[in-house]
């Protein structure tokens, strides 16, 4: 058996699960490039912090 015919058994083989593990890669890739290219929120928007609460009773 040759190097051809074994690299080419091992792309056809699994090429499902092969393909399934490309595209959830693309759309992981794409989700962190839109996060990184989204400007910051200005600050009237962000959440406020939450109010501080005494932990013993006064």
């Amino acid at each position: 058996m040759n190097w051809g015919t074994r690299f080419k058994d091992v792309l056809v083989r699994n090429w499902r699960e092969k393909m399934v593990a490309v595209v959830l890669a693309f759309l992981f890739w794409l989700l962190i490039k839109a996060q990184t290219e989204r400007p910051p929120m200005p600050q009237w928007q962000q959440m406020p912090p939450p109010p501080a609460v005494p932990l013993a009773p006064e």
